[in-house]
């Protein structure tokens, strides 16, 4: 993969030294490029609508319950393979594509916290690998409507992810899910909208392209749709489909979730049966 990143950069330099696509060319193509980067490295809790603790306070005769909270912690891969609109992009720079990788893996370690029965706190980070793509993100997650097993969420989301030489990007994510929980499954879809910056590097400064902003439109709001699994009491498994440009990425979480804070360390593989909420 990190060859993948170097030609890129080579060939990004010599073409725009040489002059032969102009620069509204470049830019077109830079911009395709740059949204597929910070889309496929942006933040992703893949986590359903239901918050990571769904259990709804019990009553006290006297007095308000204590606040309930939960965790999740996880680790995560996507496959994000490119599109022919970013195949096209990266030929129109003269790369010869039949020689790059198809797809970004990206691994990332995840952090789901659950205040209450409404609100929910999640963080990610990339995992350096061999491309050298770095990143984290932030977000966070509101119960808008609960209908028994139903879950109407909102969620915003905040992403940095940068690779030294070649880019850097910010992005901000709005998206709305539907959930149905039924304890041993949650199945779930959602829409989401994608707004941010990318910025390329030159290894020669005249080179360097501005800071290009990016906001979708109606027609390239994206689309997921995931379902997660109890496999024991406190582990879980998710599988999520997220479309990026006219591609899916696909990827799975192995998690441990917890009716608390911080981990416990009893009971961790027994029956999912015994969940009780």
């Amino acid at each position: 993969m990190h060859r993948f990143f170097w030609m890129i950069l080579i060939i990004l330099n010599w073409k725009s030294a040489y002059g032969q696509i102009t620069d509204k060319q470049s830019e077109k193509a830079s911009m395709v490029i740059g949204k597929w980067l910070s889309k496929s490295t942006g933040h992703y809790d893949f986590h359903s609508a239901t918050t990571v603790n769904p259990l709804r306070a019990g009553s006290k005769f006297f007095g308000i319950p204590n606040i309930q909270m939960a965790s999740d912690y996880g680790i995560s891969y996507m496959d994000a393979p490119r599109d022919l609109d970013v195949t096209n992009a990266y030929k129109t720079i003269g790369a010869d594509t039949s020689n790059m990788d198809t797809s970004l893996g990206l691994s990332r370690f995840h952090l789901n916290l659950g205040f209450g029965n409404k609100h929910d706190l999640t963080l990610s980070y990339l995992i350096p690998q061999v491309e050298g793509i770095k990143g984290w993100g932030a977000g966070y997650k509101r119960v808008i409507s609960r209908d028994r097993y139903l879950f109407f969420t909102y969620r915003l989301n905040y992403s940095r992810s940068s690779r030294e030489d070649y880019f850097t990007s910010i992005s901000f994510t709005n998206d709305l899910s539907l959930s149905i929980y039924l304890r041993l499954i949650d199945i779930y879809i959602g829409l989401r909208h994608w707004s941010g910056n990318v910025k390329f590097y030159s290894t020669i400064p005249a080179l360097e392209l501005p800071e290009m902003d990016y906001i979708s439109e109606l027609h390239e709001i994206e689309h997921y749709v995931g379902v997660t699994a109890a496999t024991t009491t406190n582990s879980r498994f998710t599988f999520e489909l997220n479309s990026i440009g006219n591609q899916y990425a696909l990827a799975g979480k192995l998690s441990l979730h917890f009716d608390s804070l911080f981990p416990t360390f009893n009971n961790w593989f027994r029956d999912p049966r015994y969940i009780k909420q």
